[in-house]
């Protein structure tokens, strides 16, 4: 599963997530029952259409059906390696960090509670 396509992964969870039988959803869509099974397998690369179809018979925005649920945004990224380097640091640059931290964000916070929470 975790090598399918991100729509095949996010039809598969959705619909599992509103009790949908493969069957419901597909009679929902107008598509046949083995459309949705492939399309969950990652064997069928569905049209925009369809995934338009998917999304309403889901109730869901279309982008919801092509996001990655499991991509981490580069600003995550950043946050994680910088708060894994804060951890690191002395008290004294912690608390150095901590300040130059509340500086920029105008918040009226103690060092300590800032980076530890």
């Amino acid at each position: 599963p975790g090598n399918l396509p991100v729509l095949a992964r996010n039809v598969r969870r959705l619909r599992r997530g509103q009790q949908l039988t493969q069957s419901e959803l597909a009679d929902c869509c107008q598509l046949s029952r083995m459309t949705i099974v492939n399309l969950e397998n990652g064997v069928y690369r569905p049209t925009f259409e369809t995934i338009e179809l998917l999304a309403k018979a889901l109730e869901l925005p279309m982008w919801l059906l092509l996001r990655d649920p499991e991509a981490r945004s580069t600003t995550t990224q950043f946050l994680e390696q910088l708060r894994r380097a804060i951890s690191r640091a002395s008290p004294a640059d912690r608390e150095a960090i901590a300040e130059l931290a509340m500086r920029l964000t105008d918040r009226p916070e103690t060092a300590e509670t800032t980076l530890m929470n």
